[in-house]
């Protein structure tokens, strides 16, 4: 291999697995941060009101106002803090848009921080609550929602779009309906995303498979993994990494629930649903795909890339992951510069030139009666944000989310457009012409009806993602049952829920 070749491998594996990490999943941090006592720091103090969904019985969402007028009194120059955890084109992506954003007015100076991953991230706002080293706005984690309400870190950004007015009906509706409890919009949509199918359409064709028609279903791609296997086209069919958001996107896909509550959305979630006959069908598809060689499971943890790394060197032909990757990976594999970090991985039995890789809707493994979850990362205002900070905040959203801003921040970062208006716009609708890899996601919430995409409301989400995790790993690395696997999960998770719930009263 050419030493610009191994480079680009490196720096596609490192950027990649920046990305991951970012996306979700464990850090290996302290299995007690998550579950520390939810903080009595008030947002405000006017009722809800407005917006869609449930309510949540059993939890007061005090709105607040919204300064959004504040910085034409302000004087000098408002410094906004915003931190984050996105990575390498994705970082790079909105680095560029706070340039423009600065570059388009005289009020604001909008400073980017990068914080890690989502679980750091989340670690330091937690660990800075009650403190004046919060940022005025973050980028968080979907699944951090009840924390912010519970810990009532947060202004529901429901307080800016009253005050200011604001139409969100051209704002993606799964993912409004998404952040919005009890009537309140507690965050706008930022980083948005969802699993995807990568797939080597070169292990296709040497399969005798169509590329143009990669697996819809599981029991699809059992059947590519079998004829990838047989052919010899690679040793495995599809490499997969045992992250919870699997389960939680598959159960949503089949309209059923992960949490008790209607998903915590009618009243806190104190039960954790895996003890059903599709979680226990999902688990033992995975432990007999490993049996039969068509499938390569590895452990979801710190630095753990090992499926991507399959597909790369071409030993596996598949991989689900997140969306996100998708601009990334096209600009590694272009040969573009995008600064990764360090791997420390061998490069040397890798040939970029042998992967033709191409991206399509998450496969179901029932029929396809739900949806995908909505997820990603959302706009977060403080509740500490002084009244400038607010308008500053809000001002920088209202600008990233123009239909012009979202097409850019779409090409450039391959999260989906928040925008609705954006696919009208040129930019969006070349760039799906010449690589329909990043309509992929876009096109999974299509007609979708927003309900189907609300993901769950729990406050120790990665302490319930930890337990799911504990349960599909004894099923498919260690070999153990279904039934012992839904257990191990449901007694660890519902007792971090209880824990939770007892704290947040």
């Amino acid at each position: 291999m050419s030493f610009a070749r191994r480079n680009r491998w490196l720096s596609l594996i490192a950027a990649l697995l920046m990305i991951v990490a970012a996306c979700g999943g464990s850090d290996d941090s302290d299995d007690n941060a998550e579950d520390s006592t939810p903080s009595e720091t008030s947002a405000g103090s006017n009722e809800a009101s407005g917006g869609s969904g449930p309510n949540v019985e059993g939890i007061d969402i005090q709105v607040g106002d919204c300064a959004v007028d504040a910085l034409d009194d302000a004087g000098d120059v408002v410094e906004l803090t915003m931190w984050h955890a996105l990575a390498a084109q994705s970082k790079t992506a909105l680095e560029q848009q706070a340039e423009r954003y600065n570059a388009s007015q005289d009020k604001v100076h909008l400073t980017v921080i990068e914080q890690g991953s989502y679980d750091q991230l989340q670690d330091k706002i937690r660990a800075s609550l009650g403190s004046d080293e919060l940022p005025a706005l973050a980028i968080a984690e979907d699944t951090t929602t009840q924390f912010f309400i519970d810990t009532r870190s947060a202004l529901p950004v429901q307080a800016c779009v009253d005050a200011a007015q604001y139409d969100t009906s051209d704002l993606l509706p799964p993912w409004i309906d998404h952040y919005t409890v009890n009537d309140v919009l507690m965050a706008l949509p930022f980083a948005s995303s969802t699993p995807v199918l990568y797939y080597n359409k070169n292990a296709f064709r040497a399969a005798g498979l169509d590329p143009e028609k990669p697996p819809t279903s599981f029991a699809e791609l059992r059947e590519a993994d079998a004829a990838i296997v047989e052919s010899g086209a690679a040793k495995y069919g599809l490499s997969l990494k045992l992250d919870s958001w699997l389960v939680e996107h598959l159960v949503r896909r089949a309209d059923e629930l992960l949490v008790n509550h209607d998903n915590g959305r009618s009243a806190r979630a104190d039960e954790l649903l895996v003890d059903t006959p599709l979680v226990a069908d999902i688990w033992t598809w995975l432990q007999d795909e490993v049996d039969n060689g068509g499938l390569i499971a590895v452990e979801d943890k710190s630095g753990q890339f090992d499926h991507f790394v399959a597909v790369a060197n071409g030993n596996a032909a598949m991989v689900i992951e997140t969306s996100a990757a998708i601009a990334t990976v096209r600009a590694l594999t272009a040969g573009n510069s995008v600064d990764p970090g360090t791997s420390g991985l061998d490069a040397e039995d890798v040939d970029l030139s042998k992967l033709d890789i191409a991206v399509a809707p998450m496969p179901s493994f029932t029929e396809l009666t739900g949806s995908s979850q909505a997820g990603g990362g959302g706009a977060f205002i403080m509740a500490n944000a002084s009244p400038e900070e607010q308008a500053a905040a809000w001002d920088f959203l209202e600008f990233a989310m123009t239909p012009e801003e979202q097409a850019t921040w779409h090409v450039e970062s391959s999260y989906m457009p928040n925008n609705i208006l954006a696919v009208d716009e040129p930019a969006v609708k070349e760039l799906w012409a010449a690589d329909p890899a990043f309509a992929a996601a876009y096109e999974t919430f299509e007609n979708v009806d927003p309900e189907k995409a609300r993901g769950p409301l729990i406050g120790p989400y990665q302490a319930v993602r930890d337990a799911i995790e504990d349960g599909m790993d004894a099923v498919v690395l260690a070999g153990q049952s279904a039934a012992d696997g839904q257990d191990i999960s449901t007694e660890k998770g519902n007792k971090v829920l209880a824990d939770w719930n007892e704290r947040a009263g």
